[in-house]
């Protein structure tokens, strides 16, 4: 192909077509081509599904089942943002989290019975909003 030129196409074109296999998802795929780039930059490249799979975002998850602060908080920043003129992208859920049963997601209802200890037991049952993942991101990141 015309589109790769100059000294490096061929280690471009074999890290691309090796990535890029048919046996490779698309997320390890997109991994692969940009981490190696964006390191020099001291970006970090880390898979979601990996960080709920760990259950690294429990502590928040914990605090949002038995209080509700994160929705508060959100709700709060979000009058204050409505207050000044700006328009709202996503508006505070009741719950932060989504719950995972059996590959759906679903939002579970604040006072659902089970969901302390389900939260305590098994975090990685419980899937960030589009809210509440910049707030993991901040906490398990320094």
């Amino acid at each position: 192909s015309t589109l790769l030129t100059g000294q490096h196409a061929e280690t471009v074109r074999r890290q691309l077509l090796e990535a890029w296999s048919t046996d490779s998802s698309w997320g390890d795929a997109f991994i692969a081509t940009l981490a190696p780039y964006l390191e020099r930059w001291g970006v970090l490249v880390v898979r979601a599904s990996q960080v709920i799979r760990s259950g690294m975002h429990a502590p928040l998850v914990m605090r949002e089942v038995g209080s509700r602060t994160i929705t508060a908080a959100l709700q709060l920043g979000t009058e204050s943002c409505r207050q000044q003129g700006l328009s709202i992208q996503a508006q505070p859920p009741e719950f932060g989290f989504f719950v995972i049963d059996d590959r759906s997601r679903r939002r579970p209802d604040p006072g659902e019975p089970g969901l302390l200890e389900r939260a305590q037991t098994r975090p990685q049952d419980f899937s960030p909003s589009v809210l509440t993942r910049p707030l993991i991101q901040d906490a398990i990141f320094p």
